[in-house]
């Protein structure tokens, strides 16, 4: 007969669960574990934003004159609550029948974190002007801020083109 019985309880499970790396867990840890990984995800995504502006606003302002630097946010991001576009334009979220068009992820995620994103911004630049913008696209191709624009100007300008920036301005 062999010596290599089976046992049910192996070398392994005989040693304490602390000595293992084994932490015994309370129900509110269960019950709050993942609400806080995804805070902890939510957190780490604005700061990866914030982060790829910043160096992006480092390097413009170490190669260019320019004195402003604009942030394509994804469009849509911030159509609702905007007067500009009325609600028109970029809207992707009409329903037809039981069909709902939905935003992707990362405009959701953009609009839903915005302040935020705005306020990191504010605090790693503080005595720039930090502004959410919609663009509106002109005839020569250039983007324009139209909300403070002349309504003979505004004949000039196409909103269906329309697009939200972040714009850092340390002039």
């Amino acid at each position: 007969m062999s010596n290599n019985t089976y046992s049910p309880i192996s070398s392994d499970t005989q040693k304490s669960s602390s000595e293992k790396g084994l932490v015994p867990r309370k129900k509110e840890f269960l019950q709050t574990l993942k609400s806080n990984l995804d805070e902890k995800k939510r957190v780490e995504q604005v700061d990866l934003i914030v982060n790829s502006i910043y160096g992006k606003v480092l390097s413009q302002a170490a190669t260019d004159t320019a004195t402003q630097y604009k942030h394509m946010m994804p469009a849509g991001t911030t159509r609702f609550g905007n007067n500009n576009n009325m609600g028109f334009g970029n809207n992707n979220n009409m329903s037809f029948g039981n069909n709902r068009f939905r935003d992707p992820p990362e405009v959701t995620f953009f609009r839903d974190n915005l302040q935020e994103i705005l306020k990191k911004l504010q605090l790693l630049f503080p005595d720039s002007i930090i502004q959410q913008k919609t663009l509106s696209k002109g005839v020569d191709g250039k983007y324009y801020d139209t909300a403070d624009m002349d309504e003979k100007a505004k004949a000039f300008i196409d909103q269906r083109y329309d697009q939200e920036y972040i714009i850092i301005d340390w002039s």
